[in-house]
């Protein structure tokens, strides 16, 4: 972080790429005339990548009771997430290939305001746009049916003391997204779709000074 004064930050942040081992049961249900029927295959692995990503945040306070805000994060998408497979007896026995996302790098961009009401109380506001990593409609899933982002977010902090303590709501506007010619149909079933999805975040936080 470097901070050119009393009231300018500026911060970047940087985390690397990581990978994951998940070992667990394997649960297949399936709709038949009979009823629901389930098969448990004690042998599924999976090995997702998490991406590496880095942050660029700004913050100036020009007066006294109001301070701006505002972020760019790149995302490393293609690099770690072109495919996901699970495996185990049940997809080996079948023969199913790794579902194919070929997700792309992408970008968020935030913006906020933060209004100094007294020495206790601050009132926060925001806004994101947070592109989809998922390239075009035939590689969109059932599994994941992501789509661009716009993020409404409203938030305050009430200090005491050494305590301090934090709410925060965000609703997430989520753009119509399609499944069409899915490249994962053999096998997965992912026919030609429209999704409609939103999304509502709440956030509480405690902190106290040692």
């Amino acid at each position: 972080m470097y901070e050119p004064s009393e009231n300018t930050r500026i911060g970047l942040s940087y985390k690397p790429k990581s990978i994951q081992r998940v070992k667990g049961d394997h649960t297949i249900t399936a709709i038949t005339p009979l009823g629901i029927m389930e098969s448990v295959y004690p042998d599924g692995k999976a090995s997702p990548d998490l991406p590496e990503t880095t942050l660029l945040s700004v913050y100036h306070k020009p007066f006294d009771k109001v301070a701006f805000t505002g972020s760019a994060r790149f995302t490393r998408w293609g690099d770690s997430f072109k495919e996901f497979s699970m495996t185990s007896s049940a997809t080996k026995a079948k023969g199913l290939p790794p579902v194919d996302y070929s997700w792309q790098d992408s970008w968020t961009f935030s913006l906020g305001t933060e209004y100094y009401v007294n020495d206790n109380l601050t009132l926060r506001f925001g806004t994101a746009w947070d592109q989809s990593p998922t390239p075009d409609n035939q590689h969109r899933t059932h599994r994941i049916p992501d789509s661009d982002r716009i993020w409404l977010s409203a938030g305050l902090s009430w200090r005491q003391d050494n305590m301090q303590f934090d709410l925060g709501y965000a609703h997430l506007f989520m753009k119509k997204s399609y499944i069409r010619d899915s490249v994962n149909t053999a096998g997965y079933n992912d026919h030609d779709t429209k999704y409609r999805a939103y999304s509502n975040m709440f956030g509480l936080g405690f902190q106290y000074d040692f």
